[in-house]
């Protein structure tokens, strides 16, 4: 299968290849809205499966109405499930899953063989504790190596205000694209790490 460019829908970063996990480095609610809505709204407009896991302080409820406002069919969308939006504790806390990497992937799967594009999810880790980071870490490299090849697309929004220097050296490096913005436009950085 042919893994071409896909619109990320995030100003400033534009066609990203299917396969790619993208890490966002955030410092307030406004960036979140600023670019998890338009990346998701370019899910929805390219027949694409979406989910997102929200957070503080863009929870699952505020993020709707965002896309609502953007996306004339939203509740349509919404109610048939190709989108799929919730708080973390749902998925990260409450999905007693053995594998949430296998589930992941499993999906992906499930959307093509629906008739979508492929998969395009993420979630808002501002929850995550200084005692969990290096589990976490662990399970974020396994998704980058899981999505090579794949019809997926995520992103992962690490608030820069509560992580330490090594943590975002970490989440960048666990991911094959970094976005962050320093004015307008996000801009995106690509990790030199394989995997």
């Amino acid at each position: 299968m042919s893994i071409q460019a896909v619109d990320s829908g995030i100003p400033g970063v534009g066609k990203v290849s299917w396969g790619k996990h993208i890490c966002q480095l955030y410092r307030s609610k406004a960036d979140l809205v600023q670019s998890i809505v338009p990346f998701l709204l370019a899910g929805l407009q390219n027949n694409e499966r979406c989910m997102f896991g929200a957070g503080l302080p863009f929870y699952a409820d505020e993020l709707k109405s965002e896309l609502c406002k953007v996306h004339p069919r939203f509740k349509e969308c919404l109610d048939k499930g190709q989108i799929t939006v919730f708080d973390h504790h749902e998925w990260y806390v409450d999905n007693k899953s053995s594998d949430p990497v296998r589930d992941l992937l499993e999906t992906e799967k499930q959307a093509l063989a629906e008739g979508y594009r492929g998969l395009r999810c993420g979630g808002n880790i501002s929850w995550i504790t200084r005692k969990d980071w290096n589990s976490f870490s662990q399970y974020e490299h396994r998704v980058n190596s899981a999505m090579k090849g794949r019809r997926l697309l995520a992103i992962c929004s690490y608030d820069l205000t509560r992580c330490e220097g090594s943590e975002v050296f970490d989440a960048i490096r666990s991911h094959h694209y970094t976005i962050a913005r320093q004015t307008e436009d996000w801009e995106l950085y690509e990790t030199s790490r394989k995997g």
